[in-house]
């Protein structure tokens, strides 16, 4: 009975000190990720506690588009660089939690406080930033197509923000090496140098800004009233193709795409 009691106690200690430690290390993993993260500056919203960055700027001139040379490269991606004002985006889809706190209903097909709202149309989301800035009394909207694209790249040139490659389990989409058949939990993989997360897999992105096939700077606007809009970064069911920086996809404002796999996050202007 003794020596039960001592074995059990070891084993108590060593399971204690196997959390601690492995708490530990996710505490240095979290450190290091945020020493690399170039957009320091960060900004809570109080109402849905959505956490904005800044996106720096080392330049005011971006590129946004794909070389010919880029593997699922499509013909409206052609290359051009323009002007960006700075401007605020937030660092994860919005939630399921967060629509929670501004709406009466949520739309999504996949249920869970963390996870992104999905089967949103640009419609619906517009109504969510039209009741949210009514209680904030802040100007939050979506992301220009241009805006969204910078921030996706964070500084990067290459097909994805982690590199040319899809690789194994860096965002959630067809045969990506992810362990999840439904949406992901925001924040479930590495975010990109700006600190935003899922930027690219888990819900198309609806932008403000009017699909053309030929970029004609509309893509720096935002449009009321446009035929269709420009959705970003791919989806859970999309192959690797599809979950590039470049990419691009459209759909009718009362429109979801094909049905559960858009979401959105959230842009404003910065006054600084």
């Amino acid at each position: 009975m003794k020596n039960s009691g001592i074995l059990t106690i070891v084993i108590i200690i060593f399971i204690s000190v196997g959390c601690a430690k492995k708490g530990s290390d996710q505490a240095i993993i979290a450190k290091d990720v945020e020493q690399n993260i170039i957009a320091k500056e960060v900004w809570s919203e109080t109402v849905t506690g959505m956490k904005f960055r800044k996106i720096p700027r080392k330049s005011i001139f971006f590129r946004i588009g794909s070389p010919s040379t880029e593997q699922g490269r499509k013909d409206d991606e052609k290359q051009h660089t323009f002007t960006v004002g700075k401007y605020w985006i937030a660092e994860t889809e919005v939630t399921q939690k967060q629509w929670n706190t501004i709406m009466s209903f949520n739309p999504s097909k996949f249920k869970g406080d963390d996870l992104p709202v999905d089967s949103v149309s640009w419609n619906l989301a517009q109504k969510f930033i039209k009741t949210l800035n009514t209680r904030t009394g802040k100007k939050f909207r979506l992301p220009t197509e241009a805006e969204w694209e910078l921030a996706a790249r964070a500084g990067t040139t290459t097909a994805r923000y982690w590199g040319e490659e899809i690789g194994e389990n860096n965002a959630n989409c067809g045969r990506c090496g992810d362990p999840w058949d439904s949406t992901a939990p925001v924040k479930s993989f590495a975010p990109n140098n700006y600190g935003l997360y899922d930027m690219l897999g888990n819900l198309w992105e609806w932008t403000c800004s009017e699909y053309k096939k030929t970029y004609d700077g509309i893509e720096q606007k935002c449009v009321e009233g446009a035929e269709s809009y420009v959705l970003r970064g791919g989806a859970l069911n999309n192959s690797a193709k599809h979950v590039r920086a470049a990419n691009r996809a459209r759909s009718r404002p009362a429109g979801k795409l094909r049905g559960y796999n858009c979401g959105f996050r959230l842009a404003m202007d910065s006054t600084e």
